[in-house]
């Protein structure tokens, strides 16, 4: 989260808001205090940078500071056609009902379709499976700005969420590291702080400008997990990635299946069906008059199919367990079209150290 103190026409305010990365699936939400013991209040502004729709929330407190939940607004304006949204936020601090002009305050925040773990840090994966599906397309989240290295072939990526075309860089490999490296330039950067609204189409801007051997993003300092391995405490500035390119055999039994990590990354991993699920329909029985007989009709309301895959030795250092955080969930049917499901079980079966075999269930029609 951020903080920023405002002095205003009548009165001091500290706000606690948003990271400029932040995550559709956390607890995002403003908080607006009173520096002393007036009461507070604040109007909040949101609009969706993607598809310029707005809302707006607005309450006086009878406290010195107000915590306004934007949880439901972030669902309620997020645009599905985009990876992530960008929002445009604008805080008003109310004193005694009115607006402080002089104290109102505004940033953006990029909203990942991702959520922030406590054990685990973002970009945290060091193993991606990788298929030809996601070539085209193939997205990653790094901490800081940088050089993404894969094959001698470098893309110079972003801070957030990046959507890179690999196809040429991968060619034939079948595993293949690939190296981020904070490339320090010394030379000036711009960093946007703050946007204050003119109108739904225009703004000013308020920049910020270094120079010198100082351009990345702090405080982060280590990242990983709390496991003590080569994902424990590493450095963001430079670190590489293992990744292993997978071909879908031709069996019957075979199984292609997507999702989203925690950190808003389209991934894939391929297992193998071992039992389909067919549960009872359920139907309404209703008759028509139509002949001096009621012969029964039957009208289907309900119908689940659920699908028991393997998948077996899957490293630990991927992201395969953040399905069961994946707000979605796609299977590619026998017609190479990728179609919605959704995750009914996720089961550790066997612990191998560095690979561990699952049981997945998921439900394919209802």
């Amino acid at each position: 989260m951020r903080q920023q103190n405002i002095v205003g026409t009548y009165g001091s305010y500290r706000l606690i808001f948003p990271d400029i990365e932040a995550f559709k699936y956390d607890n995002n939400f403003i908080r607006v205090e009173s520096i002393g013991s007036n009461p507070v209040g604040a109007r909040i502004s949101v609009r969706n940078g993607n598809t310029n729709q707005i809302r707006v929330l607005r309450y006086m407190s009878e406290l010195s500071e107000i915590t306004f939940d934007l949880n439901n607004l972030f669902s309620e304006l997020w645009d599905e056609n985009y990876v992530f949204n960008l929002f445009y936020i604008q805080i008003a601090p109310l004193n005694d009902n009115s607006i402080d002009n002089g104290a109102i305050y505004s940033f953006i925040v990029n909203l990942n379709n991702g959520k922030t773990l406590p054990y685990r840090s973002h970009t945290s994966e060091r193993k991606i499976y990788l298929f030809d599906d996601m070539l085209a397309n193939f997205q990653m989240f790094f901490n800081n700005s940088g050089t993404f290295s894969i094959n001698g072939t470098d893309y110079n990526v972003s801070r957030g969420h990046n959507t890179l075309n690999i196809t040429d860089a991968v060619g034939n490999s079948s595993e293949f590291s690939g190296c981020f490296d904070f490339q320090n330039t010394g030379t000036l950067t711009t960093t946007i702080v703050g946007v204050n609204e003119i109108t739904t189409n225009s703004a000013n801007l308020n920049l910020q400008f270094k120079t010198g051997s100082y351009n990345k993003v702090e405080p982060i300092i280590t990242a990983g997990d709390i496991w003590k391995d080569k994902t424990s405490l590493w450095n963001p500035e430079k670190f590489c990635i293992d990744f292993e390119r997978v071909s879908i055999c031709n069996d019957y039994d075979s199984f292609l299946l997507a999702y989203t990590n925690t950190d808003g990354c389209e991934r894939m991993v391929a297992g193998k069906i071992i039992r389909e699920i067919k549960e009872s329909a359920s139907t309404n029985i209703y008759n028509r008059n139509e002949t001096i007989f009621n012969y029964p009709q039957r009208f289907i309301t309900k119908r689940d199919v659920t699908l028991r895959l393997y998948f077996d030795d899957v490293s630990k250092f991927s992201s395969f367990t953040d399905l069961e955080f994946s707000p979605k969930v796609w299977f590619k049917n026998y017609q190479g079209v990728w179609t919605e499901c959704s995750l009914k079980t996720l089961t550790l079966v066997e612990d191998e150290g560095d690979f561990k075999d699952y049981e997945v269930e998921i439900n394919i029609l209802n």
